[in-house]
């Protein structure tokens, strides 16, 4: 009988007998889409690839016959990332979004549709878990942000978009109002330390997601209080108690604070290089002066950092927010806060820095006025409003 071996573990297997036979005689998964046992092999879907070691070429385990002497990989970064491009090609070809457009609107990039089906469901328990994985400040960006994720909402085509802003508001709202809000599981700790100069929406953000890291995190400010430039908001757009509500939230993670210390130049960046495993530099808007004073490198508009890592020119010091943007919005500075953290991980676990990762997504462009009128007369029964007063839920 025919002897093969797949990820270097070798098979006996029946005179005609195929790969993937072999490969579940042994219990080695190779993924299946198009495959079903009793049918004539179609190999259309090709997720089912491995490798063939001698010969170098990839072929179909549903369909080719094992061989005696065969050696195939199975399990390889290569071979997985053939099956992740047939899938995506598969997936590429079918009618509507992967992803809502709200999704790619959103600089958080947050799962709206689902925190939209919890709140439907009067979940708030699980509508609050699904926001803050992904913004840590919602009860402040319910108020300041600029609603980017509303203006790629589809809705609006016919009517009005999606309060997703006010939604996200009241479930914050809710949240902090409660006995017991909100806090995430952190993972156990690493012993590595890191550095957040600066307090503003940016900095706040990465330590929230830090710390569920397992990183310990020291705010430094040269001011005695944190909040940065949300402080500077009115009170009637942002009240304190709210932004001191959620600032309380990140520090309840166990985040030690440094008030009235002011990182000016190389010297001081020094200091904490050495006394830090990274540093975090979300200190606002910064003048080339400043920058160059640091012995860091400017751009036209900030700190230069290397692509979408957020790790500057020095490995163990990272840049986010208006240090390297000038200005943005603060719901893009929140997401540079959390995609900095996301970055910053790679390199205390000692990996390859790499940028945020992007889901795979196929996008239609517009939907016909048929298909919108069919999608509003499936929506309004189910339609919640949220009403001002009191923060109730009202069905229409």
């Amino acid at each position: 009988m025919p002897v093969v071996t797949i990820d270097d573990h070798k098979i006996e297997v029946p005179e005609g007998a195929t790969i993937l036979d072999a490969a579940e005689k042994r219990g080695v998964e190779i993924p299946t889409l198009c495959y079903l046992k009793g049918y004539d092999p179609s190999t259309s879907c090709l997720v089912c690839i491995v490798k063939n070691r001698q010969t170098g070429q990839f072929v179909t385990s549903c369909s080719t016959k094992a061989i005696d002497g065969m050696e195939l990989d199975s399990g390889t970064d290569e071979v997985r990332s053939m099956r992740r491009t047939a899938l995506e090609l598969i997936l590429s070809e079918h009618v509507g979004d992967c992803l809502a457009p709200c999704f790619f609107a959103c600089p958080a990039r947050m799962d709206i549709p689902l925190m939209l089906r919890q709140i439907g469901e009067k979940d708030l328990p699980d509508a609050i878990a699904t926001i803050k994985h992904d913004i840590a400040l919602p009860a402040v960006l319910g108020r300041v942000c600029s609603k980017p994720c509303e203006k790629g909402c589809r809705r609006k085509d016919a009517d009005d978009p999606v309060a997703v802003c006010e939604l996200k508001r009241f479930v914050a709202d809710s949240d902090l109002a409660s006995d017991l809000p909100y806090l995430p599981t952190c993972q156990p700790e690493t012993g590595k330390r890191v550095a957040i100069v600066g307090t503003g929406p940016t900095g706040l953000a990465a330590a929230y997601y830090l710390r569920q890291l397992g990183h310990a995190c020291v705010f430094i400010d040269k001011a005695s209080e944190a909040g940065g430039q949300l402080r500077m908001e009115s009170a009637d757009l942002l009240p304190p108690d709210i932004l001191e509500g959620e600032i309380q939230q990140v520090l309840r993670l166990g985040v030690e604070t440094r008030w009235q210390q002011n990182i000016s130049d190389r010297r001081q960046l020094d200091e904490l290089t050495g006394e830090f495993d990274a540093v975090l530099l979300a200190c606002g808007p910064i003048s080339q002066e400043q920058i160059a004073a640091l012995g860091l490198t400017a751009t036209r508009r900030g700190i230069k950092t290397r692509g979408d890592t957020y790790q500057t020119e020095r490995d163990e010091v990272f840049a986010a927010g208006n240090v390297v943007r000038g200005k943005a919005m603060v719901v893009r500075r929140v997401a540079d806060g959390k995609e900095a953290a996301q970055t910053m991980d790679h390199f205390l676990s000692g990996r390859e820095v790499r940028g945020p990762g992007r889901p795979f997504s196929s996008r239609i462009t517009r939907i016909g006025d048929d298909e919108m009128n069919t999608f509003l007369e499936n929506a309004e029964s189910s339609c919640l409003e949220m009403v001002d007063t009191g923060h109730e839920f009202e069905s229409d």
